[in-house]
């Protein structure tokens, strides 16, 4: 397991995470204190001067959190004060340790560390992290739509994430794709990508993770009826266009998300997203064959949900037998 952890590890370490997304940069002790003090809400507790330091924070606001990249080029100890948010700290390189009370937790390849509360981060001469900052509502509303039913109890999680296991693999797996998506967002405008690419970030933490509801995932459920599945069909023609989350679908059925997918696998034989893709290209190549429609491939894919014009090819390539392109070019002649 730990072969499987250290190989997503080694897809993330290559590149600065969210390079071009600087927050700030310091090179004197004195700036980093005020840095990590106005912009992190933090207190440096321990530092050591070094003629070439240069620290580096960069951010990316995802729709319903953020990710941090921390680089502080010296050893350094900062004091966090209880937040809102929970905090989730991945490695990227060097030594880090994180002490919650008296728990100390290392931050390595296979170890993350979730917390919310007062904690203090010592950083070594090379450690850099990647922090996802979530709020609470938003792991409450994704864990009541994957139940089926609301909350009546806080959400708390263990601060030690052991990133060995295979269920929570996947969590590493979809930031290494988040990370490299924001990298080439100044390709396409891909706020539909991040958004959904975010939404399974948190799916995985909530099922990758231990946390006091855990046992909430494993019970039986309420079942999907045709009506619930015609409902969300109906719904998703109607915003094939924009992003589409998972738990607004429950919403609207009345059921969990689970029921839905299983509901959906059983009598349609693909999942809601999928259904959600295929409606997508359904668009797309009515208006690649509209006679009156002038668009080119990357209008009709941004106005048919696709941000992503490569991915857009393939996929529509491998539906209808052709590329987009090639479709225009028939269409021409």
């Amino acid at each position: 397991m730990a072969t499987a952890a250290s190989h997503a590890y080694a897809m993330l370490t290559p590149f600065v995470p969210l390079d071009g997304h600087e927050c700030f940069r310091a090179r004197t002790l004195e700036d980093v204190s005020q840095k990590v003090s106005s912009v992190l809400g933090a207190t440096c507790i321990r530092a050591e001067r070094q003629r070439d330091q240069e620290a580096q924070v960069n951010r990316f606001s995802l729709p319903g959190s953020q990710l941090w990249y921390c680089s502080y080029g010296a050893p350094i100890s900062l004091n966090f004060t209880e937040t809102e948010f929970l905090r989730v700290q991945f490695h990227h390189a060097g030594v880090g340790t994180t002490h919650l009370g008296r728990q100390r937790i290392a931050i390595t390849m296979t170890q993350a560390c979730l917390s919310s509360g007062i904690a203090t981060v010592d950083f070594g001469q090379d450690y850099r992290q990647v922090v996802w900052r979530v709020m609470p509502e938003q792991l409450v509303r994704k864990l009541a739509a994957m139940t089926g039913k609301p909350l009546t109890r806080k959400l708390e999680f263990a601060n030690c994430l052991d990133l060995r296991s295979p269920a929570s693999l996947p969590i590493l797996q979809i930031l290494r794709c988040l990370l490299s998506t924001i990298c080439h967002a100044h390709l396409y405008p891909s706020i539909l990508v991040l958004t959904e690419l975010e939404q399974a970030l948190i799916v995985a933490l909530l099922i990758g993770s231990h946390h006091n509801l855990s046992g909430e995932l494993c019970r039986t459920e309420l079942c999907a009826s045709g009506l619930h599945i015609r409902r969300i069909e109906e719904y998703i023609e109607s915003h094939a266009q924009g992003p589409i989350r998972i738990e607004d679908l429950a919403a609207i059925s009345g059921t969990s998300v689970r029921s839905l997918y299983r509901a959906f696998r059983e009598t349609r034989g693909y999942s809601p997203m999928e259904f959600a893709r295929q409606r997508r290209l359904a668009r797309a190549q009515a208006l690649l064959r509209d006679p009156h429609s002038e668009l080119g491939v990357t209008e009709v894919a941004r106005s048919s949900g696709f941000t992503n014009l490569s991915h857009f090819s393939r996929e529509f390539s491998k539906a209808f037998g052709e590329s987009p392109s090639a479709l225009l070019k028939r269409k021409a002649r």
